[in-house]
């Protein structure tokens, strides 16, 4: 299992979670690209510790499983509207 982060240091992410990804170009873990996608139209801010830019859904239910098992949680997002910060969270942002 990866290990946690501070929100703004260095970032990993679990290989078995890593190779459900079929591009890794869509895995985001810098902290530059992990606060860019934190927000959304709330006062809330969660970094997540990483984002990954999904496929389709059968990757999506990869990951999803992948971070059941490793105990990770997952945050659905797309537009980032909300006002009621679920648009984004501390472990997998999809």
């Amino acid at each position: 299992m990866a290990v946690s982060t501070p929100a703004l240091g260095e970032s990993t992410v679990a290989p078995e979670v890593l190779n459900v990804v079929t591009d890794a170009s869509r895995v985001r873990t810098r902290s530059i690209d992990r606060v860019a996608y934190a927000s959304d139209a709330s006062h809330y801010l969660f970094t997540p510790q990483a984002v990954v830019i999904a496929a389709d859904a059968k990757e999506v239910s990869g990951l999803l499983a992948a971070a059941a098992r490793n105990h990770q949680p997952v945050t659905l997002r797309s537009g980032g509207t909300s006002l009621a910060g679920q648009a984004s969270g501390e472990g997998l942002l999809v």
